[in-house]
Formats: structure tokens, C-alpha cells, sequence
């Protein structure tokens, strides 16, 4: 029999949202690469516009994720009462951010950073937690306000959602592994500060600035994305016997995070910037910092879960780990190839659209068997998930 108290069954609730919200961005995600294809597929004859369907609700997943890592973070002084009503609020907010603009989201964000809010007595995790939320709460507009759209999304990208997947990621390092609670108290603040400062680097790059900015940037992004990595290997050398998996997919995004950061390098170059615009070199490097904090928001689900049940089993098996961590890196891969190709196709053979994406069709092709495989391992998560959920839950 499984005990859970009135605010851990909230959170529960919760974690179906981010399963159920994954599924559905997976389903968007395959109609947008399938509406790439230079060919007629039924997908021509949806009469929505898949494309900003999907980054809503990417931004509904992440900052349900980034929302659950911090109500853990303070899970024993939460107000049941209050939690309930705000868990309600978020629900109808983010229907309306699907169908609407991610920036109401804000809103929820504003509540659930009050709820969480205890002077003198919280962590630093929920402290950088806090901020990293804040940054969300000003970014998300950012998206409409701002004529440069693309500085903006990687702003929240980079920065504000990366500031505050640091924090989870830190505090779940004191839950399986045997660092000591000091070390990663001193630590998250180096590590949430050079994150913010690769992100900035990453973000402004895009604007028009002089050549050596970019050669600034290159020397700066790689240590401060290895600074990172160095912290994340330190807690996942020395585990405890947690069963939950929650490290492995740590250990996954911190690889794909260190790839950010050599990719960030070469799109800060000044020539390199301008001619990769329209191109699926563009498009990768937003892609694969996406799924760095999808996987952050993964390793929460799994720990959490197996917290909450009170249980030290897996809720989730190997297998959509690898499915998912491959596919995305083999469609990086893939994406990279055809940003190259196209770039050449275009500047020196001088060729329009059509032709490009007539002879870039093999490895669009190899590109959607690769989210298919990641969409496999979506469903074998979720699956997961819902076989192992609590079948009795005995509220205290």
C-alpha cells in the first residue's frame, strides 16, 4: 500500500501532465518533420499550423517540469490547500497557452514562485530555482515583444530554462549520489552563473555584431559548458543505489549539453552566422538544447516517482532511454549533414528551394525514421510510467 500525503498526490497529478504533454508534442513533432517532405502527404491537408502548436507545447512541458522540480525542492511546507488551487489555475492556463500564446504562461509561473517563496529558511537550489523562474516569467513575452524573435527564444532557451534545469539538476544530485550537500550548495552558483553566460554569448551572437565578438564567444562557451559537465560527472561517479534511472538520463543530457556548447562555437562565427539563416543548421542548434532540458525534466519524472512511491524500483525501463537518447542524436547528426549540404547546394551552385529540398529528400527521409524511433521510446516511457503509477493511494 502506497502513503501518499495530500501535497505529494498533488504532485503526482502533476507528473501525469508532463507524460501526457510529451506524448502530445511527439504527435506534433512527427506532423512537422512529415509536413517537410517536398512531396504531398496527408499532413498537407491539416488546416493548422503545426510549427507553433509544437513550441507551445514544448514550453507547456518544460515549465511543467521546471514547476514540479521546484514544489519537490520545498514538498514538506507546502500548504495542501493552496497547492490544489494553484495545480488547478496552471491546468486551465495551460490549455489557454496551447491554443493561444505560450506567454500566458507566465502568469502560473508568477503563483507558483509565491507558493514557494519561504525568506531565510529555503535552499539555494530553490533560491537559483527561483531566479531561473523569474527569468522565464520575463522571457516568455519577450517572444511577442521583441522584432528578433530568434535572440528572444534562445534567451528563454538558454538562459532562463537552462538556469532553472541547473537547480533541479543540482538537487537531484543530493538525492542519488553521495556528494556532499556543501559541495553542491557552493557549486550551483558557479555553475547556474556560467550557463547564464554561455546563454547570453549563444543568444546575442545572432544580432549583428563585429567579428571578434564571435571569437570572444568561442573561447568563452566550451569551459563553461565543461565546468558543468566536470560537476555532473563528480555526483554521477559516486551514486548511491537509487534504482530510478533519474542519473542515467542526467548523464544523458549532460553529454548533448557539452554538444550545445561546441555547436553554439561554430554559429557565433560572424560568416558562419549570416549564411546558416534559413538553414537546418538554425533549426539543430534549438532543437538539441530543447531536448537537453526534456531530458532533465525525464530524470525528475523518474526520480520523483519512485520518491513518492516510497519504492526504490525503476518506473521507467532502459529502452526509451536509448531510443531517445540515440534519436536525438542521430537527428542531430542528420540535420547537421543536410544544413551542410544546403549551404552548399545553395551559395555555389547557386540552386533555388525546390531543387534543394528535392535532392535533401534521403536524408529528410533518414531524419523522420530517426524521430519515429524517439517517438517509440516516448510511448515505451509512458507506458512505463502508467504500469508502475500507485494502483491504491491512501492519503494521510
Amino acid at each position: 500500500m502506497i502513503r501518499l500525503t495530500p501535497s505529494a498526490k498533488i504532485i503526482y497529478g502533476l507528473l501525469n501532465q508532463i507524460v501526457l504533454l510529451l506524448l502530445l508534442l511527439m504527435m506534433a513533432l512527427l506532423l512537422a518533420e512529415l509536413g517537410h517532405l517536398p512531396i504531398p502527404s496527408f499532413v498537407s491537408g491539416i488546416p493548422i499550423d503545426i510549427e507553433p502548436l509544437t513550441n507551445r507545447l514544448y514550453d507547456a512541458l518544460i515549465t511543467t517540469g521546471l514547476i514540479t522540480g521546484g514544489l519537490m525542492m520545498c514538498l514538506e511546507r507546502l500548504n495542501p490547500k493552496y497547492l490544489l488551487w494553484a495545480v488547478r489555475g496552471w491546468m486551465v492556463i495551460l490549455l489557454m497557452s496551447v491554443f493561444v500564446s505560450s506567454a500566458i504562461l507566465s502568469i502560473g509561473l508568477i503563483i507558483f514562485v509565491a507558493l514557494s517563496y519561504k525568506r531565510k529558511t529555503q535552499s539555494r537550489f530553490l533560491t537559483v530555482w527561483q531566479i531561473g523562474m523569474m527569468l522565464i516569467i520575463v522571457t516568455l513575452p519577450l517572444q511577442i515583444l521583441l522584432s528578433n524573435s530568434i535572440v528572444a527564444e534562445l534567451l528563454l532557451t538558454h538562459v532562463a530554462y537552462g538556469v532553472t534545469a541547473v537547480s533541479i539538476t543540482f538537487w537531484l544530485m543530493t538525492r542519488w549520489s553521495n556528494i556532499r550537500a556543501e559541495w553542491a550548495h557552493d557549486g550551483i552558483a558557479s555553475v547556474a552563473g556560467v550557463v547564464t553566460l554561455a546563454g547570453l554569448l549563444i543568444s546575442t551572437a545572432q544580432l549583428q555584431v563585429p567579428p571578434i565578438y564571435g571569437v570572444i564567444a568561442s573561447l568563452v562557451m566550451m569551459p563553461c559548458y565543461t565546468i558543468l559537465a566536470g560537476h555532473h560527472y563528480r555526483a554521477l561517479r559516486d551514486r548511491t543505489h537509487d534504482m530510478s534511472l533519474s542519473p542515467h538520463w542526467i548523464a544523458m543530457a549532460t553529454i548533448y549539453w557539452l554538444a550545445v556548447g561546441f555547436i553554439g562555437v561554430v554559429t557565433s562565427q560572424a560568416g558562419i552566422r549570416d549564411i546558416m539563416q534559413g538553414t537546418r543548421l538554425a533549426d539543430v542548434q534549438i532543437m538539441l538544447v530543447r531536448w537537453v532540458l526534456v531530458m532533465v525534466v525525464l530524470a525528475l519524472v523518474n526520480y520523483t516517482a519512485t520518491y513518492l512511491r516510497g519504492e526504490n524500483r525503476r518506473v521507467t525501463g532502459y529502452m526509451p532511454l536509448w531510443l531517445i537518447g540515440f534519436g536525438i542524436g542521430l537527428t542531430v547528426i542528420i540535420g547537421l549533414c543536410s544544413g551542410v549540404v544546403e549551404i552548399y547546394l545553395r551559395e555555389f551552385l547557386l540552386m533555388n528551394r525546390s531543387m534543394i529540398e528535392g535532392l535533401l529528400l534521403p536524408l529528410t527521409v533518414a531524419e523522420i525514421l530517426c524521430w519515429f524511433g524517439v517517438t517509440v521510446g516516448v510511448i515505451i516511457y509512458a507506458l512505463g510510467y502508467v504500469a508502475r503509477r500507485p494502483q491504491k493511494i491512501v492519503t494521510e
